[in-house]
């Protein structure tokens, strides 16, 4: 019977149209009855992810495991863990932290114990310039004030998910209260007549690809220059109640929230019964601190081919937010265990010399890479091709009505060859039949995510990069990230890499069409 009263329940929440009018369920109740009766409605088949096949070849890398990298991504994943255990609001590998110095360190130790040659940190300042890695938010909460609307809680209710949007505005010390207005998407048709004048303004907000990028985004700027507007709150649109960091969907001069789905069902449904000019308060505390005279550092490490001339770059940043497990523990993983295979093929096998690097700080506008495109522009410019190890692999999540479900492979991921080279892009295609690597079938002739500050310099460069559903929330949870998924990515990259070390540079040029025509040069 408890059952039958749930699924009724259910419906009316998957499909607001059927609900009636009873008592408004807050998150924690949403959550408990997910949870209740997805087993039921949904049991799970038992499969686990897809294991890694190759039909009819002998693999020809045993020594890159799942198992390994996914124990490597873990231990990363602790030292985002470890911050949140002291205390840190904002938690993480967090850019110019010692939660991300002591990735460096881990990383450093992984090099020296693998072989590498030449290994170090490489410390350096931030750039003063990039605001990213200046705005630090320390304290905040988002509050609906308890009575203050006639389907309002009696209670304050602080809501779980708020998250500042990045590069918001603090407000003062006792924080704001004021009615918010809700504006559907937030486009100009929704804003026709609508007297946002002291009010927060809250906006439906759709995941696009993930909750990094929503579409409330292209709309924030355009509403917080409407007159006497108090505060945004962007409401993401996804099932659960995820913390998410978005992308630059905040601005300077007012406080920004994001808010988790199960938060946003609540409020959206308190805003509905409470009527037409009885608007609920929120009530919302931010404070914005600045980090200056912060450094970042690199860590680097060598494996000398037989050429000192030519060089193949592999690099992955090693800063994120909250577990950041896909994003990106995978990718320092898949650098460590490529760093170790490599390290065990004989100078002699390997054509080039090969740099390790985990960059610092993607998440500050890259000053790692920045740093490294402005120290290593000679080997840079000798640099056949550079390896982009960046949120490589996590499980697909489909949404079905108020669910997510994990499927059995990986998202999608776009894979980026930035020089069109023809040799490259057969390489690429090979490998990716071969391990089974879900790829969109067009990408951009760009330098994805952290590979940026190399464009200038038209290294050809690979990625293969994801934006899926984990994506910057703190569901991004080693979890979500299956061994055989990071198998398949990192043999994918070796297989690339083997490839590489069996053709000339004049092989690797022909027929290419470098970034936007540049030369390669410094």
């Amino acid at each position: 019977m408890r059952f039958v009263l749930a699924l009724i329940v259910l419906v009316g929440w998957c499909f607001p149209s059927l609900g009636g009018q009873g008592t408004i369920p807050t998150p924690e109740e949403r959550a408990a009855m997910r949870e209740q009766i997805l087993p039921r409605v949904m049991p799970e088949l038992g499969f686990g992810p897809l294991a890694l096949q190759i039909p009819g070849q002998e693999e020809v890398y045993p020594d890159i495991r799942g198992d390994v990298l996914h124990r490597y991504m873990s231990d990363v994943v602790e030292f985002s863990r470890q911050s949140k255990r002291d205390g840190v609001k904002l938690w993480g590998r967090v850019c110019g932290t010692k939660y991300e110095r002591a990735t460096a360190e881990y990383v450093k130790d992984a090099f020296e114990k693998a072989g590498l040659e030449d290994v170090r940190i490489e410390t350096f300042p931030y750039d003063p310039s990039i605001i990213k890695a200046e705005w630090n938010p320390t304290d905040w909460e988002l509050t609906l004030v308890g009575g203050s609307s006639p389907a309002a809680p009696a209670d304050d209710y602080v809501f779980t998910s708020a998250m500042p949007a990045k590069c918001a505005g603090p407000t003062a010390e006792n924080g704001i209260e004021a009615e918010v207005v809700y504006v559907g998407l937030g486009e100009p048709a929704d804003l026709l007549d609508r007297d946002l004048d002291g009010k927060i303004v809250l906006i439906h907000s759709v995941p696009t690809s993930s909750c990094f990028s929503h579409t409330a985004q292209k709309v924030v700027v355009d509403i917080a220059g409407r007159e006497g507007v108090r505060g945004i709150v962007s409401m993401i649109d996804l099932p659960g109640n995820l913390q998410t960091m978005a992308n630059d969907c905040g601005v300077e001069q007012l406080p920004c929230f994001t808010l988790g789905g199960d938060d946003s069902a609540y409020l959206k449904e308190v805003v509905a019964r409470s009527g037409a000019g009885a608007a609920p308060r929120l009530r919302a505390k931010l404070a914005v601190g600045r980090r200056t005279g912060w450094l970042a550092q690199n860590v680097v490490g060598v494996l000398p081919g037989v050429s000192k001339e030519e060089y193949v770059l592999l690099f992955a940043h090693t800063d994120g937010w909250f577990d950041a497990a896909m994003d990106n523990a995978s990718g320092v993983a898949a650098l460590i265990a490529l760093a170790e295979h490599y390290a065990r093929v004989p100078q002699s096998e390997r054509k080039r010399t090969m740099v390790f690097v985990g960059t610092a700080g993607h998440h500050a506008g890259s000053p790692g890479t920045k740093y490294l495109a402005a120290q290593y522009g000679d080997m840079l410019a000798n640099t056949v091709v550079a390896l982009n190890l960046e949120h490589i692999a996590s499980m697909f999540a489909y949404r079905y009505r108020d669910f997510l479900l994990t499927c059995d492979t990986e998202h999608p991921r776009e894979l980026s060859v930035t020089s069109r080279s023809p040799l490259l892009l057969k390489l690429c295609r090979e490998a990716v039949q071969r391990y089974g690597i879900v790829i969109f079938d067009r990408s951009r002739q760009d330098y994805a995510g952290d590979a940026g500050p190399l464009r200038r310099l038209a290294v050809p460069t690979i990625s293969l990069i994801e934006g899926g559903t984990w994506y910057h929330t703190i569901a991004d949870t080693p979890e979500h990230v299956s061994p055989e998924g990071l198998e398949r990515a990192a043999r994918m990259f070796a297989y690339v890499l083997d490839g590489v070390n069996g053709a000339t540079s004049a092989d690797l040029e022909k027929g290419a069409k470098p970034y936007a025509g540049q030369k390669r040069s410094p």
